[in-house]
């Protein structure tokens, strides 16, 4: 049987490395789309076929993608996965989700490479935060108003895709996502290890997750899909408050905490001062005054129900049991 061909961008992040895993299970010939700039040594090792590209010059997408249709006429899923999580600046977000992806798209139009599945990484945040008051799980109809310039420029590049018409695409809108080599999670681990338990609010947060390995099975799923356009969601299936999140922290680190109530414009004004030197130093942090907008959101609740029924996705790891396998993996690798 003849392999399928699985163009991917942004294969050499935390994420990425996992779908290249999951992707090679399935027996996919994978074409990796990477900048200069990254490191390639786990795609070399996985032997994945690497091309570099500049993904804000359209020209060079459309030369790449006509070279590819010389050697692979019909191209039978795409992977877009590539895009920037921290900025400070509006326009750097824009330019890293937006415009990237308006290239992409355009590219594949211009050099008649239109793949059977067109898959779209997009976030949670493209839809900011669920109810308030009763709690009610976000959907995938819920109207977006997102609260980052993350969020904004994730739901702008899904607009992007859903009107070009001629892309069969799947938006896939993960949850918080962690596991092993998730260098945001690190920073709560190493918190706790402290014996510092920090909270922006003073109600319990409900929040949603999703461990990585079983987010590539569900792109594998996705990519094998072969329904009309559709958009999904994606966690473990299971509710949480921020106090289960600590809770599990704390056993696995075998730690007792003081806990800390910051306030939002506490934090804030922290965040500006961080920003100013993030500015300065052309560096970036988890940590924004933008940011700070998702952090004190009070529902992050998700129904992935359409993704289970759909595409028969059923998570295997609950958060206590992924971040027992986190930090093992941390721990062995010398991370904490």
């Amino acid at each position: 049987m003849q392999k399928q061909t699985l163009l991917i961008s942004g294969a050499t992040g935390f994420t990425g490395r996992f779908i290249i895993t999951e992707a090679l299970k399935n027996n996919f010939h994978i074409i990796a789309l990477v900048r200069k700039t990254s490191n390639t040594t786990f795609l070399k090792e996985k032997g994945v076929e690497i091309i570099i590209v500049d993904f804000l010059d359209k020209s060079s997408l459309i030369n790449t993608f006509l070279h590819i249709k010389k050697i692979i006429p019909q191209l039978d899923i795409i992977i877009h996965h590539a895009g920037v999580t921290k900025a400070i600046r509006r326009e750097d977000f824009i330019k890293g989700n937006t415009l990237i992806t308006q290239n992409f798209i355009e590219a594949l139009k211009e050099s008649d490479l239109i793949p059977r599945r067109f898959i779209y990484t997009s976030s949670l945040a493209a839809l900011g935060p669920g109810n308030a008051h009763n709690l009610a799980p976000i959907t995938e109809e819920q109207k977006p108003a997102p609260v980052t310039y993350y969020g904004e420029s994730k739901l702008l590049a899904e607009k992007l895709i859903i009107n070009s018409a001629y892309i069969p695409y799947i938006i896939i809108r993960p949850t918080a996502i962690y596991g092993p080599g998730d260098r945001d999670t690190l920073l709560l681990f190493k918190s706790i290890k402290k014996g510092i338990e920090t909270s922006l609010t003073k109600e319990k947060q409900q929040l949603t997750f999703i461990y990585v390995e079983d987010m590539a099975r569900a792109y594998m799923l996705a990519a094998l899909h072969s329904g009309f356009p559709k958009c999904y969601h994606i966690s473990d299936g299971n509710f949480y408050t921020s106090t289960e999140l600590n809770d599990y922290l704390k056993q696995v680190l075998h730690k007792h905490t003081i806990k800390l109530y910051i306030r939002p414009g506490i934090l804030k004004v922290a965040a500006s001062f961080i920003d100013k030197y993030n500015t300065i130093t052309d560096s970036s942090s988890i940590l924004t005054k933008n940011k700070v907008n998702e952090l004190k959101a009070i529902n992050w609740k998700i129904d992935s129900n359409k993704i289970q029924k759909e595409l028969n996705f059923k998570a295997r790891i609950d958060l206590k049991t992924g971040i027992e396998l986190t930090y093992h993996w941390y721990k062995q690798h010398g991370w904490i």
